[in-house]
């Protein structure tokens, strides 16, 4: 079984971290007005435990080999499309990836309607290339002819 692994970006190191575990920091509301913070999230990494954003905080989905023929991990809330042996196609538009839940426990795509794990088998059909465009966290704008 492999070792879950995370990614998270903190603001005040203004770069992500990666780790192997993570724990939720749920503030008092006196205590969040008095530090001027947010709930947030501590990750734990190889050095140290590091302060991350909430929102930025994903897990890892699986490793692909880009456009470019360079390895990429993928997390949750990774930017992605899709093309067909060198063809652009109706899947081209950025996606994000994302853990299904307790219904769908496995990691998808958000927003198509097809019945399959469209990432799945993209990624394992070998006949897909994958170009990572970003995170939902740092790059909301390329997801707006998405949403």
């Amino acid at each position: 079984m492999k070792e879950p692994k995370f990614k998270g970006f903190s603001t005040k190191t203004n770069q992500w971290h990666f780790g192997f575990g993570y724990y939720i920091n749920h503030y008092t509301d006196k205590f969040k007005a008095e530090k001027g913070i947010t709930d947030n999230i501590t990750l734990y990494t190889e050095c140290s435990p590091v302060i991350v954003e909430m929102e930025s905080v994903g897990q890892y989905a699986t490793t692909v080999t880009d456009i470019d023929h360079t390895p990429q991990e993928l997390f949750a809330g990774d930017i992605i499309r899709f093309r067909y042996k060198g063809e652009w196609n109706p899947w081209s538009e950025p996606m994000v990836i994302e853990w299904g839940g307790d219904e769908y426990p496995a990691f998808d795509v958000k927003g198509h309607s097809y019945d399959c794990n469209l990432l799945s088998l993209f990624v394992k059909s070998g006949e897909y290339e994958i170009e990572y465009l970003g995170t939902a966290y740092k790059n909301p704008e390329l997801l707006t002819s998405y949403k």
